[in-house]
């Protein structure tokens, strides 16, 4: 896209210089015919050279802008997809990170539970396939969340990258006309190529600062998408911890009962 956008602002200084030597080549033999040899024709020529090479200036401190601000507009737009990708890359880092180590407390009262009470082993086990389960749904839902997030991002650099090139297309017409006007009116051609050039330097900083503003609100949603995923697998691990006391405390129970039972009917035995 910025190649494409340069060489269409090359293609528009050469066939502005090549207008301004067509200017330059015929002008003087239309003075020349009636005021040949006088002084004032050759100030007249020397002025209009002269307004001719600033208006071409003009266009190339137009067009070097311009191929500026696209340079930049390109490298904003490549430092935010890495930005977003690594924030992507972070957020399933710790969201492993957190499974792991959910499915470790999960482990060791497992075991602990095993321990006290063998009986309640099959309980258990469907306690921790139920937490590994969970902890991995929302794992899935994590990285949905944060490759969401990135598109959207993708999306809104794309959109930027779009509305710079158009003004960019923009400026390379009104750069045109202003070389079309230059040769008719040399001091409104002047004139309307400085109120371009401010105009156009207004419009890429404000472009500039809304891809600054979106991007920032992309990484807003994507780091508030990263703390809602760990505080759901917070409470993922929170309740499985809580099934397995449960579970623990009803093969306690149970082991207790029986027990008691078998207490008793020894007592009776007797």
């Amino acid at each position: 896209m910025t190649l494409k956008i340069l060489s269409r602002f090359r293609t528009a200084a050469v066939m502005a210089t090549f207008v301004v030597g067509i200017t330059a080549a015929h002008t003087p033999k239309a003075f020349a015919q009636p005021y040949s040899g006088s002084k004032a024709l050759h100030e007249a020529q020397e002025d209009q050279q002269r307004a001719l090479k600033k208006a071409a200036d003009a266009a190339q401190d137009e067009q070097n802008r311009v191929a500026k601000a696209a340079h930049e507009a390109q490298e904003d737009q490549q430092r935010a997809l890495k930005k977003a990708a690594d924030a992507a890359q972070d957020e399933q880092e710790r969201a492993a990170k957190a499974a792991a180590h959910a499915a470790h407390e999960a482990q060791e009262d497992l075991d602990r539970a095993a321990k006290a009470a063998r009986d309640a082993e099959e309980d258990q086990q469907r306690a921790m396939r139920k937490a590994a389960h969970e902890a991995q749904e929302e794992v899935d839902r994590a990285a949905k969340a944060a490759a969401h997030a990135a598109h959207e991002a993708q999306e809104d650099l794309d959109r930027a990258a779009k509305k710079a090139a158009d003004a960019a297309q923009d400026e390379q017409d009104r750069i045109a006309k202003a070389a079309h006007e230059a040769e008719e009116d040399q001091q409104r051609a002047l004139k309307k190529a400085a109120d371009a050039a401010q105009d156009e330097a207004d419009r890429a900083a404000k472009v500039a600062a809304h891809a600054a503003h979106e991007a920032q609100e992309d990484l807003d949603r994507a780091a508030k998408a990263a703390r809602d995923a760990e505080k759901d697998q917070q409470r993922a691990a929170a309740h499985a911890a809580h099934e397995a006391q449960e579970e623990m405390n009803r093969a306690a129970k149970a082991a207790a009962h029986a027990a008691h039972e078998a207490a008793e009917q020894q007592l009776r035995g007797r």
